[in-house]
């Protein structure tokens, strides 16, 4: 049988560890998969016409705007071409933003090497049973959907918050406004403030910030990531303000809670 070509695209920031491709292709070996690796953002879809994988596997670190556009734009070019994302950084919104751009599997490192072939031998089998007797869309993977958003009890006192809450964990890094959550919970801004303060313990705009405040101390830890960076990244268009956020709820300011964080 010819073996299968597989494209794995390289663009972790820091490459002091292995990639999970030495491990791969030492664990699957080379009789049925033949595996090639770019380690630049070059232009990956010239390389899929050249190399004709089967399937992209695109492994980070720390995943950056550059990193992720270079995923999108390649399933653009190539969306019939099955896609499996590897991280380090995880998030809430990183992993609601994998599978709107039809990323096949978001995995989460550190991953066991078995897990990753068995994967990679699950796919094969589903492409080579397939071949074009059927649509592309046929072949994406049943999704669970998570416990937190689906309906509850009437009786559920949070329920009607549910809408607002699940919001802020997907969109804390854009701009949004109490009006507009209010909406997604089908209240007056008023009445939604209210309800929010009595079963959160806190406004709509203190959670939000304290929130955003939470996912940039775990930014902030990552080597490569800038004071500026992770500012805007976590939904702070000034960085003076985010400055004086950041120093009102951790007690420090973000420069020095990154310097403290370093390894070495």
């Amino acid at each position: 049988m010819e073996a299968t070509n597989l494209l794995w695209v390289d663009l972790r920031h820091q490459r002091t560890e292995s990639s999970l491709f030495s491990d791969l292709s030492k664990y699957c070996g080379t009789k049925h998969h033949r595996i090639h690796v770019l380690r630049e953002p070059v232009d990956v879809a010239a390389t899929v016409s050249h190399v004709r994988p089967k399937m992209l596997f695109f492994e980070y670190d720390y995943p950056d705007l550059s990193g992720l556009n270079t995923l999108q734009q390649t399933k653009l070019h190539c969306p019939s071409l099955p896609i499996i994302m590897l991280t380090e950084q995880h998030s809430e919104a990183l992993a609601v933003w994998a599978l709107r751009s039809r990323v096949w599997d978001y995995l989460v490192k550190p991953l066991a090497t078995q897990d990753i072939c068995h994967r990679v031998t699950h796919l094969s089998g589903m492409l080579e049973g397939v071949k074009d007797r059927a649509p592309w869309e046929m072949l994406m993977p049943q999704r669970t959907i998570p416990r937190d958003v689906r309906f509850r009890a009437k009786g559920d006192k949070q329920n009607s918050l549910l809408p607002a809450l699940n919001y802020i964990e997907t969109h804390y890094h854009e701009k949004m406004s109490c009006t507009e959550v209010a909406k997604l919970c089908g209240m007056r801004p008023s009445q939604f403030s209210r309800a929010f303060k009595r079963e959160q313990g806190l406004t709509f705009r203190e959670l939000l910030i304290r929130y955003r405040i939470e996912k940039a101390q775990k930014l902030l830890q990552h080597p490569s990531a800038s004071v500026v960076d992770v500012a805007f990244a976590v939904g702070f268009n000034d960085h003076s303000h985010f400055t004086r956020m950041f120093r009102r709820y951790v007690g420090i300011s973000p420069s020095a809670f990154r310097l403290k964080h370093q390894p070495g």
